[in-house]
């Protein structure tokens, strides 16, 4: 239970757009704490491309669904209006 409501936090702090700029610093620190115990580049190296990938994808598909939304409303206003013109006109 503990661990699904960490990765909800985490899903819903990615909303924010305060969070983009942390993410250099997140990477930098991970990469550093590997240096310090003595973790294998490459492993870091993959830890931290797969965060950036992944907070990437989110992003990119919350635009696209953003941009759906958008489209859709656009068409749905404008026939809206026409319907409403036609009735009152």
């Amino acid at each position: 239970m503990n661990v699904a409501i960490a990765f909800g936090a985490g899903i819903l702090s990615f909303l924010s757009p305060c969070v983009l700029p942390l993410v250099a610093a997140f990477v930098v620190d991970m990469g550093g704490q590997a240096a310090r115990s003595g973790t294998q580049r490459a492993r870091a190296l993959v830890h931290a491309s797969s965060f950036v990938f992944g907070l990437s994808t989110l992003f990119t598909l919350l635009w696209i669904g953003v941009a759906l939304v958008d489209s859709f409303s656009g068409e749905m206003v404008s026939w809206l209006q026409k319907t409403v013109v036609l009735l009152l006109g």
